[in-house]
């Protein structure tokens, strides 16, 4: 707890939360742990029983990465317990952090669906309103599904064709950004009616589960499977997630076509790294990003002439 205190004003609520399970499923493991305890050897028996054990959720162990992840985060409480050790009145019996060797995860092989696969499973997705305008959102903004579903009118500027994305609603609560909206977006939504509360009209609990305040799978999560599964998609392009699908679609159409990747990450938010961060005027970068959302296709037409119009593309 001291240890979560101590970061809390450097990580975001979210993250937090994420810090607090883990560091639980540590003590679960091993519930009298105290910190002389730690030690490369003991992260490393942790990882192994991670990848080992199913959890009751998944049924199953922890990717790599995911357990890369957790011990990570314990070896952060490490290093923090070993620097502070003397204010805490340990006596200095927490010994000294040694990084274990973490094993490295292939790199997948990534298979994105195309406009044309994206928009067969909206089509599918006519008999339930609410599940379509979400798929479309995601298609034509990249969003991710939980941001989607929490999308409010007030965010939306059609008249300006911008869109607000705070901050709050995106994963880890530090992801908010104000990007141009796609014109095929602008005219859809245009057509959606209602201009108050909520995007994409989902009962509530289907709201909660997809901000985790619910394990369940979201029921739309459920419709956008099926879809993914009757439509034209080679099940590589979705079987992770339906609706992740359509942001690494969007992802890599936009690539595709010549759009630079520091555009589409802003567009994704998806933060600029290092040095190339500095390089970045924001007043430069925005006819940069509308010129990207210029090539998104309209919903059901053909994906033609997208190559002729690499040259509209405006990079920073």
């Amino acid at each position: 707890m001291a240890y979560l205190h101590h970061i809390a004003a450097t990580r975001a609520p979210r993250t937090l939360q994420i810090y607090a399970r883990r560091l639980q499923r540590l003590l679960d493991w091993k519930p009298k742990l105290t910190a002389k305890d730690l030690t490369r050897t003991l992260l490393m028996d942790w990882h192994r029983w991670l990848r080992e054990t199913p959890s009751a959720y998944h049924g199953k162990g922890l990717s790599i990465v995911s357990a890369n992840n957790f011990v990570r985060t314990v070896g952060g409480l490490w290093r923090w317990a070993w620097e502070y050790s003397d204010e805490q009145d340990w006596e200095g019996l927490i010994p000294q952090p040694r990084r274990p060797e973490l094993p490295k995860e292939p790199a997948p092989s990534v298979v994105a669906p195309t406009w044309a696969e994206m928009d067969d499973v909206i089509a599918r997705l006519d008999r339930v309103q609410a599940y379509q305008r979400l798929a479309v959102v995601l298609r034509c903004t990249g969003m991710r599904i939980s941001a989607a579903a929490h999308l409010q009118w007030e965010s939306v500027d059609l008249g300006r064709a911008r869109l607000v994305i705070p901050a709050d609603i995106t994963k880890g609560s530090y992801g908010g950004r104000t990007v141009p909206m796609a014109p095929v977006l602008v005219d859809e939504m245009a057509g959606w009616g209602r201009r108050e509360g909520y995007v994409v009209a989902l009962q509530e609990d289907d709201r909660a589960r997809f901000r985790n305040e619910d394990k369940r799978d979201p029921r739309p999560r459920r419709a956008l499977r099926k879809a993914w599964q009757r439509s034209i998609a080679r099940p590589e392009a979705y079987r992770q997630s339906p609706g992740h699908a359509f942001r690494r679609g969007f992802l890599s159409e936009l690539t595709r076509v010549g759009v630079e990747r520091e555009v589409t990450e802003v567009l994704e938010g998806r933060g600029v790294e290092g040095s190339r961060a500095r390089y970045l005027d924001d007043v430069a970068r925005w006819p940069a990003m509308v010129a990207a959302v210029g090539l998104v296709p309209p919903l059901g037409g053909e994906v033609i002439q997208l190559e002729a119009r690499r040259d509209r593309a405006v990079t920073p």
